[in-house]
């Protein structure tokens, strides 16, 4: 039963995500109404049917699913980047029927480099929806955090599973119904590290895991650039961990497989290239601004004031240290650690070389790009680590 229930939502989770994937490569290649509608239709009916089909399981999931969809309607975004740079995105696919429009060099303060997935899952509402409003199509973007909510239940027990959800709506926080998409990268990275965890180090494979994996890469590389930095670096841990165990041709094909869903991301940076679209941090002069900044010392205080001041990512470090000293899971931790502050050395990277004023870019991004992916992966693994450790206690109680 148990297994049979795994399996039903690992199918659930594959089924959206999928819809999520086919209806961007629909508006990408050609904009036909009627596909648009067939994959949103597709992804509401695989949800429908997931909530009536468990009945009164999982009832908190589907209580704040519904809750979150209630308060996304309620009204439109005000926020800058939320409404300028991806529901108006979302309004241009919808009104000039083509994802590759943005490519056309308007409005550059728009970050037109940006990949289109989720202001194509918004133009779909709007297309269903039959014109274009201001509030409708940005709950388009609150569905694709759906997919790997369901895949929590497959990972931890029920008990576990509530306080996730729970803490999950105490970091994402208005980050689910804003329009910014920065909770979805969040999302996605934790999942997708925690897959390929499962899968590639703790060697538990099965061909659905395998495939929501391969569309939760696809999804996270396609919604913001920060999500090719973080597959990077979470392939960049599969070999560090493949060379330290001598394992340096385990599944080989799965992991080659696992590349190709960075195809259409580098399509898509093939495109910006083509169009002489510039990244706007890494215009100008980078090895300038990188030398200046790093010679200042204000630029270590004003990093440690923020990184200090951000309780969350405080907390998330304490529960992680606290949670390897009682279980002392070495490979789990280590590996959420790293894979953690590789990523945020990379955003505070990319702050040092742009030629944003610094002190604006890290009081802009820090929470919502740093602190609030950061601190929810210390917070999944530790509870992760919690779940191995029932697990285990369970088997040998059991035999």
């Amino acid at each position: 039963m148990l297994n049979s229930k795994s399996k039903f939502i690992e199918i659930i989770v594959f089924i959206t995500s999928l819809a999520i994937i086919a209806n961007y490569l629909s508006l990408f290649f050609i904009f036909n109404e009627y596909l648009i509608k067939f994959y949103l239709a597709i992804f509401l009916l695989t949800i429908i049917f997931f909530i009536f089909y468990t009945k009164f399981d999982y009832l908190y999931l589907k209580i704040v699913f519904f809750a979150l969809i209630i308060i996304s309607l309620g009204d439109a975004t005000e926020d800058w980047d939320a409404w300028a740079v991806w529901l108006f995105k979302a309004k241009r696919i919808f009104i000039d029927q083509s994802i590759l429009g943005v490519l056309d060099g308007y409005a550059s303060f728009q970050l037109n480099e940006q990949p289109q997935l989720a202001s194509s899952f918004a133009t779909a509402v709007g297309v269903s929806w039959g014109s274009w409003n201001e509030i409708f199509p940005k709950v388009g973007i609150l569905f694709i955090t759906f997919p790997p909510l369901i895949l929590s239940l497959n990972i931890f027990n029920k008990t576990l599973n509530f306080i996730f959800i729970c803490l999950t709506l105490y970091i994402i926080n208005t980050f689910f119904i804003n329009g910014f998409l920065d909770g979805l990268v969040a999302i996605y990275f934790v999942f997708s590290a925690y897959l390929i965890f499962n899968i590639f180090i703790e060697n538990k494979f099965n061909y659905f895991k395998f495939l929501n994996l391969f569309n939760f890469l696809v999804i996270l590389s396609l919604l913001k650039n920060e999500g090719l930095v973080i597959i990077l670096i979470l392939f960049f841990h599969v070999l560090i961990f493949d060379l330290y165990n001598k394992k340096n041709l385990s599944k080989i094909k799965l992991k080659i497989i696992t590349f190709i869903s960075l195809g259409p991301i580098f399509y898509w940076k093939y495109l910006v290239f083509v169009s002489e679209i510039e990244n706007y941090h890494l215009s100008g002069s980078i090895l300038a601004n990188l030398i200046s900044r790093i010679k200042d010392f204000s630029t270590y205080q004003i990093v440690f004031q923020y990184l200090f001041g951000s309780y969350n990512l405080l907390f998330s470090i304490f529960l992680l240290s606290t949670s390897y000293f009682l279980i002392k899971n070495k490979f789990l931790t280590v590996y959420a650690f790293s894979i953690g502050f590789i990523y945020m050395f990379s955003v505070l990277l990319v702050n040092l070389i742009s030629k944003m004023d610094f002190v604006w870019g890290i009081t802009a991004s820090l929470t919502r790009v740093i602190s609030m992916p950061v601190a929810y992966l210390f917070i999944f693994f530790a509870l992760y680590q919690y779940q191995l450790y029932e697990n285990k206690k369970n088997y040998l109680q059991f035999y």
